[in-house]
């Protein structure tokens, strides 16, 4: 059964408390991962309305266990909170969102709710079970407070239909008449009862919704640092709550070092068993008696952390590292979805403010994210940079062309370089996308063509340098994608100002460099040759010394 839905259930839901953290908070509405089955017909089956039934709570399930766990809750799309001009309420707009349990809730049109019909129905006060009972304190007699408007998930039924019942004990093997004896292929007769009145079932279940409101939570001067964060700092605190703290000053004696030594490897050990981690290997250590003696306690207290500082820095990096892997969402305690803060004078319950963004809960989406980020250009520059590239005529090039050397691409060694090399290759990539805006000599995939085919410029000067030739696919990316791209983005005026302000200056560097790097080929390709040539010399040497030798002996 659904549990009550409640002010703390709410509340406790909008600050984002675990489902344990308060005992007056009731148990989840939904959570957990369930192991669904489905059921299996075969020809001559007899089916009920349980098997029915069952194939469509496992359709059901399984629907709202991929919401839950692979999309997450909150608004998708619309249902937004205006002013109603025609009274003291507000109107949501058409919309949808996914609840915390993974239902679908959809607004199929504008919706005027009566926010003041909602916050009476909220303070009103609870009954208080407490004995000797304690005073509820008037939490709507401020001037102005502001409160969370919320969408809950709902079910109704509808289309009553009259379920066919028998009329008397015998009525699947006979008729009964008109005088009411009923035979049942004996000579026995007796008079039929007066039938019971037809009772209807519904057999439809509407998906529909409710709205309900509750204070906004008071704001808290924390930022907030991440689920994940939050894990790991939970982890951390509860492993230094258990260690014990090692003697100090005049406690410092052998015995409460000896007892340091058994508290921590007992207190490792039930961290371990609670938390195994994923190096079963440490198990060993943990197994490994305390020192034996030493000359001063403090040489035992040193001797005992050497002992288990290994277990403890892996206790902590098994932390680390478990927080990284994302959990299972925790069990939700209401099955709603908030979607504005409403700023009400509750003197005359007045609505003055709405806010759709301080409270809401956005479902996180493909198409939010592109609408989000809509006003950025980079999408739309890219798809066209890549119409130009794959779909678009290349024009015939004017200048003479001048034969070469082809081009070596098998030195091509992108993703496979040092980590200095690639950093300098992706900062030449960069600044290579900013030169090309007032250059137009070929690039991009032309310029790879060119000197895959051996062909230079009319001044025969190769259209690919070195490092260009080394990392074919990035010169394409930056030429063809990532320059149109920036050029479509940045104003010329700013091209213009970063020419200036040492544009020509840094290509002159990146030009600078590759001749640097052509220059230190050649001379270790020269003191390679040199270094064959000396030890050919020694070599000659060495056996003009041995002949020498024998001549003398």
């Amino acid at each position: 059964m659904t549990p009550t839905m409640t002010y703390s259930s709410l509340a406790a839901a909008a600050t984002g408390k675990p489902a344990t953290a308060d005992p007056c908070i009731p148990c989840p509405v939904c959570g957990g991962l369930e192991c669904l089955c489905r059921p299996r017909f075969f020809a001559g089956q007899l089916l009920t309305e349980a098997d029915l039934n069952r194939l469509e709570n496992y359709i059901v399930a399984k629907n709202k266990l991929h919401n839950r766990y692979l999309h997450g809750w909150g608004v998708a799309c619309g249902m937004e909170v205006v002013c109603n001009p025609c009274g003291n309420q507000v109107i949501v707009r058409g919309g949808y969102a996914l609840s915390p349990c993974g239902d679908d809730i959809i607004l199929c049109a504008d919706q005027t709710v009566d926010i003041c019909e909602l916050i009476t129905g909220c303070c009103t006060p609870e009954p208080d079970n407490c004995f000797p009972p304690r005073p509820i304190p008037a939490v709507c007699e401020q001037a102005e407070q502001q409160w969370i408007l919320a969408l809950c998930y709902d079910e109704t039924l509808s289309r009553g239909v009259p379920a066919l019942r028998s009329t008397g004990a015998c009525a699947p093997k006979c008729g009964c008449g008109s005088h009411g004896a009923c035979s049942c292929g004996s000579k026995a007769t007796k008079t039929s009862p007066r039938p019971a009145p037809t009772q209807c079932e519904p057999v439809t279940v509407c998906e529909t919704f409710k709205f309900v409101a509750y204070p906004a939570p008071a704001e808290t001067r924390e930022q907030p640092r991440g689920a994940m964060f939050d894990r790991f700092l939970g982890c951390l605190a509860d492993f230094t709550a258990a260690l014990p703290a090692p003697p100090t000053g005049a406690n410092l004696t052998m015995a409460a070092a000896q007892k340091y030594c058994a508290d921590l490897r007992t207190a490792l050990i039930n961290l371990f068993r609670k938390n195994p981690g994923t190096n079963c290997a440490i198990f060993d250590k943990l197994t490994v008696p305390c020192p034996a003696s030493a000359i001063s306690p403090q040489q035992y207290l040193v001797q005992t952390l050497q002992l288990f500082a290994p277990v403890i820095i892996e206790y902590l990096r098994g932390c680390l590292c478990s927080s990284l892997l994302p959990p299972c969402p925790d069990p939700a305690l209401t099955n709603c979805v908030p979607l504005a803060t409403l700023t009400i004078r509750l003197k005359d319950c007045q609505v003055l403010r709405i806010c759709n963004l301080e409270g809401r809960k956005f479902l996180t989406t493909f198409p939010n994210l592109q609408y989000w980020l809509s006003f950025l250009p980079y999408v739309r520059n890219l798809r066209k940079a890549l119409e130009r590239v794959c779909c678009a005529v290349l024009p015939a090039r004017e200048g003479n062309l001048t034969a070469g050397v082809k081009a070596d691409f098998s030195r091509s060694h992108l993703g496979n370089a040092a980590p200095d090399r690639d950093s300098g290759v992706l900062s030449a990539i960069a600044l290579r996308s900013f030169t090309r805006f007032s250059s137009s000599a070929p690039g991009g995939v032309e310029a790879v063509a060119y000197a895959a085919a051996g062909l230079n410029d009319a001044n025969s000067t190769p259209f690919l340098q070195n490092l260009d030739l080394e990392n074919p696919l990035a010169v394409a990316i930056a030429d063809d994608l990532l320059a149109p791209i920036l050029a479509a983005a940045i104003p010329p005026e700013a091209i213009a100002a970063f020419m200036r302000s040492g544009g020509d200056a840094a290509a002159g560097d990146v030009r600078h460099e590759k001749e640097q790097d052509s220059q230190l080929d050649a001379l270790k390709n020269r003191i390679s040759e040199l270094q064959q040539t000396v030890d050919k010399q020694q070599m000659t040497i060495d056996g003009l010394v041995r002949a020498l030798r024998q001549k003398n002996s």
